[in-house]
């Protein structure tokens, strides 16, 4: 397992690549934090894998070049999550959709950032993502501004893309290249 060192400022957080015994932990973690935020796509207790399906795909992601799964452990207990995730077909695979996340109690410390850049670093060395596309609810500032200040450009707009409390919300798809296509691969 890689592990990466996030900034002082997240105490005795590790953050290393998910393997099928995080399972569990991650359905746990999933079904907490959806009753963290209402910018997530499900809520408390809706987390829509269950620890089997959790292991199967993180056993999917570990044997694939063009996907990663990072989980960020505080205390032994899950408290963020980055999954980059491509399709295996050849005319798609150089996308990759990311998704984070991070427990409320770890708000505003950096560590969404940190699980960004250790994933986009990872794929810019790896050279087999040209693309990182992802959504994001456009009244979610913090999250918009985290993606700008990665290198996210906006690319669209699904209007009323999500429903919380009955009020329909905008999604943002967002996406940074990491390299140019070039012949026969990237530059």
């Amino acid at each position: 397992m890689d592990n990466f060192a996030p900034p002082a400022i997240i105490d005795d957080v590790k953050i290393g690549r998910a393997s099928v015994d995080d399972a569990d932990d991650y359905v746990k973690y999933m079904n907490t934090i959806g009753g963290e935020s209402e910018f997530l796509a499900f809520g408390a207790g809706e987390y829509s894998r269950n620890q089997q399906q959790t292991a199967q795909l993180i056993d999917e992601i570990s044997s694939s070049e063009n996907q990663l799964f990072l989980i960020a452990r505080h205390k032994g207990q899950i408290v963020g999550a980055l999954m980059l995730q491509a399709s295996p077909k050849p005319r798609l695979r150089h996308r990759a959709e990311l998704s984070v996340t991070v427990r409320r109690s770890f708000w505003s410390k950096g560590l969404a950032t940190v699980l960004c850049q250790q994933g986009l670093q990872i794929f810019v060395a790896a050279k087999v993502v040209l693309k990182v596309e992802l959504q994001v609810r456009q009244d979610h500032h913090r999250a918009v501004d985290l993606y700008r200040r990665l290198g996210f450009q906006e690319e669209g707009r699904i209007s009323a893309g999500l429903i919380t409390n009955g009020r329909a919300h905008d999604i943002l798809l967002m996406s940074k290249h990491l390299h140019q296509a070039g012949e026969g691969g990237f530059k």
